[in-house]
């Protein structure tokens, strides 16, 4: 039997592969292609990713100490975010304001503080633009937003995860609900048809079905042998439900009812992508999926994705600005090597060398604290008795 064991601390080839899959859908919708190439749906796989990462990158910490430092995770954050998107702003506002649309200064303020989003939803975005370059960054408002409440609810919760499992899949059915309460009942398709798309309090879901399955599979380590837990994720990730998987992925995208699509779709296809994270990253079974995902070229892609996503919307909409009355596919080959080169430089000079800056810095803060809180952590464990973690070592088992 595949043991349940999801070795956090390592390094996931896969999964920067998947995360090529879903700007590569992004990208080539946006392109052109948008009526045979999903795009909505790559960013819903970002989003699932973003969840699992998170979640796993938090569990980790809290198995090596015992303790999960809030503060060290948000200066990772902000060291792996903040830079690319500052010059990627001031990049967008120079290009813009040198053609003759420059871009209004309540539009810069709202994409830096991450209310891009809810922004559009309110005031809409561009000024006189054809399109804003801004306007891609409603989906980092979205994660942002996640970043800010999750570390936080995960330390309250960390020695009751089988109840905050049950919350989390209680915030997934509440904002099913929420959203097809906005298009059924209030109508919002009919005057803010994009409302269910980019707000946060209707798209977190998408977040939290990877926080949901990073965080079960944690858990589920911590039963025993014939716990119907193991047995549970066993049947969630075998190769025939990763089949029922892709089936309702496939279904999600052909039924093209709008309401179905604006309210229940996100929730089908985060249910869809349960069994294909369990299948990759839980029991990491090779295959000709792991494989082609683990490629050279899918990685690499998966690497620039962050700055891919950004640099890819300024090269269009700055073309479009430019060339207004040029064929859509003039513009488009042209896009294409000037975001490449925008994205490969980003990544190297910019993302690369801060982000490690930034992760020495959280990492020797976070051992120098964990060191401390490990001791008054295991003293506190051993005092309350049923407090529902027994440390063993450096390895936090955690019961329900």
């Amino acid at each position: 039997m595949t043991q349940v064991r999801p070795d956090r601390d390592a390094y996931l080839p896969a999964l920067d592969g998947l995360r090529a899959v879903s700007i590569l859908l992004v990208v080539v919708s946006h392109l052109g292609l948008g009526y045979v190439v999903p795009g909505g749906l790559g960013v819903t796989i970002f989003f699932f990713i973003s969840g699992f990462i998170i979640t796993r990158m938090l569990l980790s910490e809290y198995a090596r100490y015992g303790t999960v430092w809030v503060p060290g995770f948000y200066i990772k954050r902000v060291f792996r975010l903040a830079p690319a998107l500052i010059v990627y702003i001031a990049l967008s506002a120079s290009a813009f304001a040198a053609v003759g649309a420059p871009i209004p200064v309540l539009d810069v303020i709202a994409s830096i503080f991450y209310a891009a989003n809810y922004y559009i939803l309110l005031h809409g975005m561009g000024g006189n633009a054809v399109d804003s370059p801004l306007s891609i960054l409603w989906s980092l408002a979205v994660e942002e937003h996640f970043y800010v409440a999750f570390p936080l609810l995960l330390v309250l919760m960390r020695r009751r995860l089988g109840a905050f499992l049950a919350i989390l899949l209680g915030v997934c059915a509440a904002v099913a609900a929420w959203r097809a309460y906005l298009v059924v009942a209030l109508g919002t398709l009919d005057f803010l048809p994009q409302r269910t798309y980019i707000a946060t309090d209707t798209r977190i879901d998408s977040i939290v079905f990877g926080c949901v399955v990073s965080l079960y599979a944690f858990w589920v380590e911590s039963q025993r042998p014939s716990s119907r837990h193991r047995r549970i994720l066993m049947a969630l990730g075998s190769r025939s439900t990763l089949v029922v998987g892709a089936l309702m992925m496939l279904g999600s995208l052909l039924y093209r009812n709008e309401e179905f699509r604006q309210t229940w779709r996100y929730s089908v296809q985060g249910i869809a992508m349960v069994p294909l994270f369990l299948h990759l990253f839980i029991f990491k079974r090779r295959d000709r999926i792991d494989g082609f995902l683990r490629s050279t070229l899918m990685v690499y892609v998966g690497k620039i994705s962050y700055s891919l996503y950004l640099y890819h919307w300024l090269a269009l909409t700055f073309l479009a600005q430019l060339m207004q009355g040029s064929a859509a596919w003039q513009m488009s080959g042209l896009a294409i090597p000037v975001m490449l080169g925008l994205s490969v430089a980003s990544y190297h000079l910019i993302e690369t060398p801060i982000r490690r800056k930034g992760h020495r810095l959280a990492e020797n803060l976070v051992r120098g604290r964990g060191r401390q809180m490990a001791i008054a952590d295991l003293h506190s464990a051993e005092r309350d008795g049923g407090d529902g973690v027994t440390h063993t070592g450096r390895l936090p088992i955690v019961h329900s």
